[in-house]
């Protein structure tokens, strides 16, 4: 009937969409443009988990805006969260935050290589 291929992609793919429908799980957007222009990717993490993710190379020193879509993206300067940390969520009031549509604002213009939800 199935092959097992067939059988094993399909579970991999229920268990995919499983975990990115779980609550804990929060999407962003970066471009690569300020003001939310240009070449755009989707990111997701899982808040309150404290695990780092690398940025891809297609956007991995590139990012200029963000929507972090209501959640807190703790972006940072080098791979396995190294280096500066740029705080991205909406009303921030700390020094440590920068503007969601401009990341020259802030000197962290095409500098995020890896990021973590906060």
């Amino acid at each position: 009937m199935f092959k097992k291929p067939f059988i094993v992609i399909a579970v991999l793919c229920i268990i995919t969409i499983a975990a990115y429908s779980d609550d804990d799980w929060h999407k962003f957007t970066l471009w690569i443009d300020k003001n939310h222009i240009g070449l755009k990717a989707d990111f997701y993490g899982k808040e309150g988990s404290d695990k780092c993710y690398n940025l891809p190379y297609y956007i991995n020193d590139e990012a200029t805006s963000i929507n972090t879509r209501g959640g807190c993206v703790a972006l940072y300067q080098h791979a396995n969260c190294h280096g500066r940390r740029v705080i991205f969520k909406m009303d921030c009031s700390s020094d440590r935050c920068c503007p969601h549509n401009n990341f020259v604002a802030c000197g962290f213009n095409d500098e995020a290589s890896s990021y973590e939800m906060c």
